[in-house]
């Protein structure tokens, strides 16, 4: 019999990927390259010529990371909870 955290597991995986198959995670996505892009354009926009410049520099550097994982983590965090349902699935299989 699995465990309760292996069917847990694997009912979050199915919420996780209906919602990746869906059209407001599509919403997400293209909001978020938006934001990138509106970001990235005030990156070329700011010329650090003095302290107050640079730290927003820094700033706006920072927030495009940031962006750049959103547009990522929904599917890591699908592929990170495949590899646990696995562990779990070999672990419950061999225990």
């Amino acid at each position: 019999m699995p465990s309760e955290e292996l069917i847990n597991a694997k009912a979050n995986l199915a919420a996780l990927e209906a919602f990746l198959g869906s059209r407001a995670y599509v919403g997400f996505v293209e909001a978020r390259k938006e934001e990138l892009r509106q970001v990235r354009e005030t990156i070329l926009s700011v010329d650090p010529v003095d302290r107050t410049d640079e730290i927003e520099h820094f700033k706006l550097r920072g927030e495009m990371r940031v962006l750049e994982e959103m547009l990522t983590v929904f599917e890591s965090a699908a592929e990170e909870l495949k590899d646990r349902i696995e562990d779990l699935e070999q672990e419950e299989g061999s225990g």
